[in-house]
């Protein structure tokens, strides 16, 4: 417990006092003092601040250079969410102003994923937030029920468009550390105690999700920290050193929640938006409603009453029987519908057998009946040319709709060298097209507009789709502003030949993935080789 007042304490007000029920609490700037360096003494419940307007009540926890605080308006009796920056007088007076200042541009995020900055400013300790109340229950404390994996996908998918919204405002939310969390009475992951630092990054805010998730799941944190190890455990690593996945600790967890959780917390993993996050999070909650059949639509777990732990519904022994039934018959269906497909090719095999021995040519020889010349007329001579290889001035990598899958290797794909490739993504998803954006692929820039014969590729997954178009300039918008020029080809490991079916010519190529193939097991390919031949000429 704090044991130094900042600040000049009031008079004492109990938690049985009776408040006006006055309006709820507004923007207060004429309560700050003015702009100073703060005190640096520690705070302790029942401290004011805001020239008394405000009450310290519980301390939630604390941060580099935050501390997080449930507090109420003494005036109207509303409970009030308080993060104190830099009570420790440490950082520059620069510092603390841009941390202010940043924070109060998440007033422009409109989610209830993230509690509404009501104000911000100055007083004896540093710097303030004032933020409103979620009602609800802490992290850990919804941890320690062990929620359900398609519950804690659905929490987390509000915070995870939250900060979509943000990143696409060009804010940051900071969800770096488990006490800023809580879980709404509506079953919301929520960032309760607003504080954007200086250093934050859309990336951080990535790690922070999959950090929240990995709370919920397995009910630990997967990164060190001082301040987090005095509550939680830290998530254990695998044979690589990597954090583990959730499914390693608990095997009931789905796949699609488990690797979502996992590739957010390592680094380099392959998910750079929070729109991704929301994609993957909703296939989730969509294949667990989908395999528990036709009923209602699955509700957001609400809290229990107030002074009882916050719990999500779990599938018990029922729900796991009922699923195995599900699977079986899906097995079994599965088996009989091959079954009558090998017959029927069986049976289209011998029927196509017994009428190839029937001759179907005509017994009249044309020649014989004069209908033919014995000796065709002369004509003019055509002597095709070899196509010729056409050199690649750039590629760069086309990705409407999503982030840019590896930009900075696309050249490896025209470099003349096998031994090296372009690679997509590795997506979690069987099918990421057109689920995460309209597809991916390589806009090649020629020297000059060419009449096209084919276009080679070597790469190395099984059903990827590629399609050859071409584009009126280097910065199409979508898919739609490009033309085709080869149909939709299914490609399998190797060399490939895609002939150009269009005699336009056009000084920029795009090779389209539509559908993206598997590489063991996985949604991912590689480029190693990408060249273009030029039409045949006639002489």
């Amino acid at each position: 417990m704090r044991s130094v007042l900042c600040g000049e304490r009031d008079e004492v007000m109990t938690a049985n006092q009776p408040v006006a029920p006055d309006a709820a609490t507004a923007h207060i700037p004429y309560l700050w003092t003015e702009p100073r360096s703060p005190s640096g003494a520690a705070l302790v419940a029942g401290a004011t601040i805001a020239s008394g307007r405000i009450r310290l009540l519980l301390f939630y926890g604390e941060s580099a250079h935050l501390q997080f605080w449930q507090a109420a308006d003494t005036v109207t009796g509303q409970h009030l969410a308080i993060t104190v920056v830099d009570p420790e007088n440490e950082l520059p007076t620069g510092t603390v102003d841009a941390i202010l200042s940043r924070t109060a541009r998440l007033r422009g995020i409109d989610s209830p994923s993230v509690a509404t900055v009501i104000d911000v400013g100055r007083d004896y300790c540093g710097g303030v937030v004032v933020s409103e109340w979620i009602r609800g229950a802490t992290l850990k404390e919804v941890a320690n029920t062990n929620p359900s994996p398609i519950g804690v996908a659905d929490a987390v998918l509000s915070l995870a468009e939250a900060t979509e919204a943000g990143h696409r405002a060009g804010l940051t939310l900071s969800v770096d550390h488990p006490a800023r969390i809580r879980v709404s009475v509506d079953g919301r992951a929520v960032l309760a105690f607003p504080g954007t630092l200086p250093d934050a990054t859309p990336p951080d805010d990535l790690r922070g999700i999959g950090a929240v998730m990995c709370a919920l799941l397995v009910n630990r944190w997967p990164f060190e920290s001082k301040a987090v190890q005095q509550d939680w455990h830290i998530t254990a690593t695998d044979a690589q050193g990597r954090i583990q996945e959730p499914a390693a600790a608990n095997p009931r967890i789905p796949f699609l929640v488990s690797s979502t959780a996992a590739a957010l917390v390592r680094d380099g993993e392959n998910i750079r938006s929070a729109k991704t996050i929301t994609t993957l999070l909703r296939e989730a909650s969509a294949d667990a409603k989908n395999s528990a059949g036709p009923g209602p639509g699955r509700e957001r777990p609400a809290l229990p009453p107030p002074g009882h732990y916050a719990a999500f519904g779990n599938f018990g022994p029922a729900e796991r029987a009922d699923y195995a039934r599900r699977q079986l018959l899906k097995t079994c269906l599965g088996t009989a519908a091959a079954v009558v497909l090998v017959l029927l090719i069986t049976f289209a095999t011998t029927i196509s057998d017994v009428v190839g021995t029937f001759d179907t040519q005509a017994g009249m020889n044309g020649d014989k009946l004069g209908l033919h010349p014995s000796v065709p007329p002369p004509g003019p001579s055509l002597v095709a040319a070899n196509p010729a290889p056409v050199k690649v001035l750039k590629a760069s990598v086309f990705s409407p709709g999503g982030a840019p899958d590896n930009p900075g290797s696309a050249g490896l794909a025209t470099d003349g060298d096998p031994a090296t490739a372009w690679s997509t993504d590795t997506y979690f998803d069987p099918e990421p097209f057109p689920k995460f954006k309209d597809g991916v692929g390589l806009l090649l820039q020629l020297a000059e507009p060419t009449t096209l014969s084919a276009v080679t590729v070597d790469l190395n997954s099984s059903g990827t789709v590629v399609q050859i178009r071409a584009a009126s300039n280097a910065t199409p918008a979508k898919v739609g502003d490009t033309t085709e020029l080869s149909p939709p080809a299914a490609l399998q490991p190797g060399h490939h030949v895609i002939p150009v079916t269009s005699s336009a010519a056009t000084t920029f190529v795009l090779f389209w993935i539509g559908t993206l193939g598997t590489t063991g097991g996985r949604s991912h390919a590689d480029i190693s080789e990408l060249t273009v031949q030029s039409a045949v000429q006639l002489r």
